[in-house]
């Protein structure tokens, strides 16, 4: 029972170095082009998004495009400054993050 909790554990904290490490290289990549449209779209999340709630909320949220849609639309609704060239940047830079 103990070594089955060791190995669960291992395996989570496994896990989680991996979700960082691709994180970070996705990261890394946006900000070796700053005029890509992911970089725009991180950007824009940062300048817009974080007018009325954290980046951490944000990113705790795990959706796809459907789910994406339904949120930046609410958000307009609710005041977001996004056009539609912006609100599908940071759809996109959103989706390339799950």
């Amino acid at each position: 029972m103990k070594n089955q909790k060791m190995l669960i554990l291992s395996l989570l904290a496994l896990i989680a170095i991996i979700t960082l490490m691709g994180c970070a290289s996705m990261d890394k990549a946006i900000a070796e082009n700053p005029s890509s449209p992911a970089m725009q779209g991180k950007m824009l999340l940062e300048q817009r998004c974080t007018v009325c709630h954290s980046l951490d909320r944000v990113n705790a949220m795990n959706t796809d495009q459907a789910g994406w849609d339904k949120i930046i639309d609410r958000m307009i609704q609710k005041g977001a400054k996004l056009n539609a060239e912006e609100r599908q940047k940071v759809i996109d830079y959103r989706i390339s993050m799950e």
